[in-house]
């Protein structure tokens, strides 16, 4: 007759509520990495470990919200590759690309020639614009880029969580809110 092996204690609670058992296997040196990490936040390894799982899904979630703020997956890849190139020019010139025109340059050049590969197939057809008058709708890139740096200098009203967004956005830029080139305009030196 099989005999029933004794429990050896009541499991204990985890933030309050009810626990399940979850049995894994895992590396021994992922073990020994979550027991240290365990040991140094002062909890114990099932608490590491539930921590851990946790914020994977926060992360998740956190994740997915800056993908909504880019306008999907896809811009916010792109943002990164821009930005990886930034960061590459700069260190090549041993100077930020916010700081010397040669580095400026360079990215720029970059982040054309990202843009290029990226071009749709097909004819350019200028879309029937509805909001704007038909002399716009043929530089609305300009516009809206316009419209942005706009937003960057008028909307700052704190109380406001879009007059938030800005101004964090500002201090974000840093010195660059400030600097306005006004010749020559750098999509004339592109005609």
């Amino acid at each position: 007759m099989a005999t029933k092996r004794a429990a050896r204690g009541r499991p204990r609670k985890i933030s309050g509520g009810k626990t399940a058992i979850f049995s894994t296997r895992i590396t021994p040196e992922l073990r020994q990495e979550l027991e240290r990490s365990a040991a140094a936040s002062g909890i114990t390894l099932t608490q590491e470990i539930v921590s851990r799982l946790r914020r994977s899904f926060d992360l998740d979630k956190e994740r997915e919200q800056i993908f909504q703020k880019f306008g999907g997956h896809q811009n916010y890849a792109v943002c990164l590759l821009f930005s990886g190139l930034m960061e590459d020019v700069s260190r090549a010139a041993g100077k930020r690309w916010t700081d010397d025109p040669w580095a400026y340059k360079q990215v720029r050049q970059g982040i054309l020639r990202l843009l290029d590969e990226w071009c749709p197939p097909g004819e350019v057809k200028q879309p029937v614009l509805r909001e704007y008058p038909p002399e716009l709708a043929q530089r609305i890139g300009e516009f809206l880029a316009g419209h942005l740096l706009a937003n960057l200098s008028f909307n700052d009203n704190e109380g406001d969580p879009g007059g938030r967004w800005w101004l964090r956005l500002r201090d974000d830029l840093g010195d660059l809110f400030g600097r306005r080139r006004a010749e020559p305009n750098p999509s004339e030196e592109r005609q």
